[in-house]
């Protein structure tokens, strides 16, 4: 199991977090909790929270538990989403879990509910660990073309 704190310091520090006002907080056993304020920024055209900020909790979420189980560094792979309720205003809540953990990948899933319980969203993911000395650690980071345009994971 990862240190805890050094999860939540990498998270809350991350300038994408501090873009979009998330905080990692810990959850219950082998659990992550997102928490993100809804601001006027994050609203989409219909009045409510827009789906990619749904992506993005549930996505965080289920990363960051998936990093509490296991010393690497994760991407997602790939991420389904079921939208069940909007939202306008108030604190949306991600809850990630781990499911089932091979040694280079792991399913997670995660809800999304509002401050008070009601479910706005579900999800779940496959992710790929990158552990050191496998050859994955070169993945963690932008890898240089000879042109010296930057590749993207």
């Amino acid at each position: 199991m990862n240190n805890v704190s050094a999860i939540k310091q990498r998270f809350n520090e991350s300038p994408f977090f501090q873009h979009i006002g998330c905080h990692l907080i810990t959850g219950r056993d082998g659990e992550m909790e997102i928490h993100l304020p809804i601001t006027a920024e994050l609203i989409n055209t219909n009045g409510s929270l827009h789906g990619g900020v749904y992506a993005t909790v549930i996505d965080n979420a289920m990363g960051a538990a998936l990093r509490r189980a296991v010393p690497a560094d994760v991407v997602t792979v790939s991420m389904n989403v079921h939208f069940l309720a909007g939202i306008k205003e108030g604190t949306c809540i991600g809850k990630g879990k781990v499911i089932q953990q091979g040694y280079n990948l792991a399913v997670c899933e995660a809800v999304m509910e509002d401050q008070n319980g009601t479910l706005l969203a579900t999800g779940s993911g496959t992710f790929k660990m990158l552990r050191k000395g496998s050859g994955d650690e070169n993945d963690r980071h932008n890898r240089s073309r000879n042109d010296g345009e930057r590749d993207q994971l």
